[in-house]
Order: structure tokens, then sequence, then C-alpha cells
């Protein structure tokens, strides 16, 4: 990890956030005495990738069979959290999940 002064921070600040947002990290210097740590932040997510490729996964299976998923975005998504994880989808609207018995495993409740 590479130290810097506080004097390097404000002149070439720009340069070391590209630095810590590729992944390397600093210590921030203030006469000599480290006073602060910059390091990368990971990306946040909405939904995990896992359950992404799901969705997509589910998505194109409704467009097989004539129908799209926008309608019922939030039901695909859960759908694709347990086609993701391999659990069983219950819901109370089976016809949205129609054709995708082969993905996933819809109980009604």
């Amino acid at each position: 990890m590479r130290t810097i002064t506080q004097r390097e921070l404000r002149n070439e600040s720009a340069a070391i956030l590209r630095e810590v947002q590729a992944g390397q990290s600093r210590i921030v210097t203030r006469n000599g005495t480290p006073v602060a740590e910059l390091k990368p932040v990971s990306p946040r997510r909405f939904v995990p990738r896992a359950v992404a490729r799901a969705y997509g996964r589910i998505h194109a299976a409704l467009r097989g069979h004539g129908r799209g998923g926008r309608r019922r975005f939030g039901g695909l998504l859960i759908g694709a959290t347990a086609l993701a994880h391999a659990l069983p989808l219950h819901t109370r609207h089976p016809l949205d999940f129609e054709g995708l018995g082969q993905l996933v495993g819809v109980r009604v409740v």
C-alpha cells in the first residue's frame, strides 16, 4: 500500500482517485503521520448476478411462449430468485408463470 502526503492528494486528486478506483489503496499522511486510508469501494448491485441471469432465462422462456415479462416484473424477479437458489416458486398467480415448468417448480398458494 503506497503512502501519499496530504499535499499529493490535494494536487493530484484525480489521478489518485483513478488509481483507487482501479483497486489500489493509499495511506494519506499529514506531517508524516498517517491520518486516512483511501481504498476502493466494491460496486453495489441491485440484484445478485445469479438472480439477474435467472431473470434473463425466465424472460426468454416467456418470450418463447409469446409473452413478455414487463407487466409482472416484481413477480418474475421473485421467480428468478427462486430459480437462482433452486427453490420452488410459491405464487397466487400461476398463469403469470405458465410455460416455466422446465425452469422452476410453480406451487399455487
